[in-house]
């Protein structure tokens, strides 16, 4: 499962980071990944 993070910037969305979640049946004990968009990221801070 891939979730997209975003944030809100001037009334318009953008995607901030994406949270990767390989075995959902495995719930709070699975593993999971976040990846942030870097170039987006930087360019809002």
């Amino acid at each position: 499962m891939n979730l997209t993070i975003q944030i809100s910037l001037d009334s318009t969305w953008h995607d901030a980071a994406t949270l990767i979640i390989p075995n959902p049946e495995l719930g709070h004990q699975g593993p999971m990944q976040l990846g942030y968009d870097m170039p987006s990221a930087l360019d809002r801070i």
